[in-house]
């Protein structure tokens, strides 16, 4: 599965048309100023509440799990 995305990518990274687009460099470097600090912000968010759903979730999988009962 992963090798056919990666083959599809690659296929249309290969095979695509021109923009012929322009970006200003000034413009060019006000949208990275831009954006790069609130990608890391974003990622950083996203990684602390993934850590923190993960673990609520294995909590709640703990409390409503089978228990079996190993004496058997």
């Amino acid at each position: 599965m992963h090798i056919r995305r990666l083959a599809l990518m690659i296929v249309l990274a290969l095979f695509t048309l021109p923009a012929f687009a322009y970006i200003d460099p000034n413009t060019g470097g006000f949208l990275f100023q831009l954006l790069a600090p609130l990608f890391a912000i974003a990622l950083t968010v996203w990684m602390f509440f993934a850590n923190q759903a993960k673990a609520i979730w294995r909590s709640f999988r703990s409390i409503f799990s089978r228990k079996t009962d190993k004496l058997k």
